[in-house]
């Protein structure tokens, strides 16, 4: 199951407390943290003021660990389809989405794996900050190399990151072409 979520326009970081408490509330998750980001089109933040300083953004949910119940099933197959709502002053709510459908990512996960020349975004377990982004040169075991910029490259093992994937597209990244060739060997 993905671990990051993602909550769009007209959330403020008040909101954080609701959030993390909605969660454990309903027995959804347990929250590692959550990372406000301001919206990028200043319209959302002119009604700032010093009496009502709520300036709008997104934030990005880190889940620790996805509980055991009925209501995490039901909350998380919601995110599978794009129609989840966190609910918290009825009829006001939050959409939630997960981070990777959002941007149109790819998590990796079981389901997914790795090709050469994908991009690649790296978020460190530990500290939960991009730490690298790039495209993949090589796969070795448990050992993935990417480049990050054309002077140098970043070897990483897959279990120290949450990996975030962009499918790139071309001719010369053909993944039904190699997974055909590779079935008929």
């Amino acid at each position: 199951m993905e671990k990051v979520l993602f909550i769009d326009d007209f959330v403020t970081k008040q909101d954080i407390p609701i959030v993390i408490d909605y969660f454990i509330k309903f027995g959804i998750a347990t929250v590692q943290n959550v990372e406000f980001t301001l919206h990028p089109e200043s319209e959302y933040n002119a009604a700032y003021t010093d009496e009502y300083p709520n300036i709008y953004g997104s934030l990005i949910i880190y889940i620790k660990d996805w509980f055991s119940t009925q209501t995490a099933i039901n909350f998380y197959e919601r995110l599978t389809l794009n129609t989840c709502k966190i609910v918290y002053d009825d009829p006001d709510y939050f959409n939630v989405y997960l981070y990777s459908k959002y941007f149109d990512l790819d998590y990796l996960d079981d389901d997914n794996q790795l090709f050469l020349n994908d991009k690649v975004f790296l978020i460190n377990r530990s500290t939960l900050e991009l730490e690298h982004s790039g495209l993949i040169q090589a796969i070795k075991e448990n050992v993935v190399t990417i480049k990050v910029k054309s002077t140098y490259a970043v070897h990483f093992q897959k279990e120290e990151y949450h990996v975030f994937i962009k499918r790139r597209k071309s001719k010369k990244n053909d993944r039904e072409f190699y997974k055909a060739l590779l079935d008929a060997l």
